[in-house]
């Protein structure tokens, strides 16, 4: 993998559809400073990552979801190496199946922020995620806070939580807020 120094900025405009969408790099050793990821209103993806697929995002990253996104939403990254040194934020004001402010088997060390104003079908989670047969305690670690909040007009069909699915771990205070549905 390669390394990026400063923000790696990744967009799928309107009639863009793309299976997924990772803000970062892709393999062990590709490293990038922070992201920011945008699904814009009419544009679609299947799953999207704020973070890299094993590989490293330095610092922060953002997703801004206007448009549909069929499968999950994560903050972070996939896979045990592709780790965010800092803090996550994911913005849902359009479409997604389930929305993650921690990573799949990925770990942030900061804090995370998910804000959902418009319409998540499934659940919504502070922290990550395990995938079945993975490892616990040592994937998707949220080392900081997680802060969710459901806001005017947003709807979750299913649950909300403050921290993660499938063992993911949140080792500060998580917090949930809902004005929605």
């Amino acid at each position: 993998g390669a390394s990026t120094s400063g923000s790696a900025k990744v967009t799928i405009a309107s009639g863009g559809n793309i299976s997924t969408v990772c803000g970062g790099g892709s393999g062990a050793g590709s490293t990038v400073d922070s992201t920011d990821v945008t699904i814009a209103n009419g544009g679609k993806a299947s799953y999207v990552y704020g973070g890299s697929v094993s590989g490293e995002v330095t610092n922060h990253t953002k997703v801004t979801i206007g448009g549909a996104v069929s499968g999950s939403v994560y903050g972070g990254g996939y896979n045990n190496t592709g780790t965010v040194g800092g803090n996550t934020e994911v913005i849902v004001s359009g479409t997604a199946a389930n929305v993650y402010g921690g990573g799949l088997n990925s770990n942030v060390t900061g804090n995370t922020a998910v804000t959902v104003s418009g319409t998540v079908s499934q659940s919504v989670y502070g922290g990550g995620s395990i995938s079945n047969g993975a490892s616990s305690g040592t994937v998707s670690v949220v080392g900081g806070d997680t802060s969710v909040t459901i806001a005017s007009g947003g709807t979750v069909t299913q649950n909300v939580y403050g921290g993660g699915n499938n063992k993911g771990t949140v080792t500060g205070k998580a917090t949930v807020s809902v004005s929605g549905t």
